[in-house]
């Protein structure tokens, strides 16, 4: 009988990953946020927040949403901020004003402006 894993590879090719949990998480109403950590061959360990709301189908299943309700901005503020100052205190993340800390660049091209009528 062949594992689950090699079942796995057979279908993609591609060996499984085990799923990934967030280094720490915090909530507040429907909000959700999540810290992951991650590796990089060029800038080493560096974290990154997700905040999600969570929602609930006519089944009863939850599931995380992307988007938010105008009620839920509150709740964003709060974990945004828990989520900032649990990287101040565990990480290099927020290193001080000066230092030689990497400077990350966005990878999505600028939106051209529109032009005026």
């Amino acid at each position: 009988m062949r594992s689950q894993n090699t079942q796995a590879e057979e279908r993609n090719g591609l060996p499984e990953l085990p799923k990934a949990t967030p280094v720490q998480e915090f909530s507040a109403g429907r909000v959700r946020g999540s810290i992951w950590k991650n590796q990089s061959q060029k800038i080493g360990t560096y974290f990154k927040v997700s905040i999600r709301r969570v929602e609930f189908d006519e089944t009863g299943s939850g599931y995380l949403a992307n988007s938010f309700w105008p009620e839920d901005l509150g709740d964003v503020a709060t974990v945004a901020t828990q989520c900032r100052i649990w990287l101040q205190e565990n990480t290099e993340a927020f290193a001080a004003k000066g230092s030689q800390a990497p400077k990350r660049t966005a990878k999505r091209k600028p939106r051209p402006a529109e032009s005026a009528k």
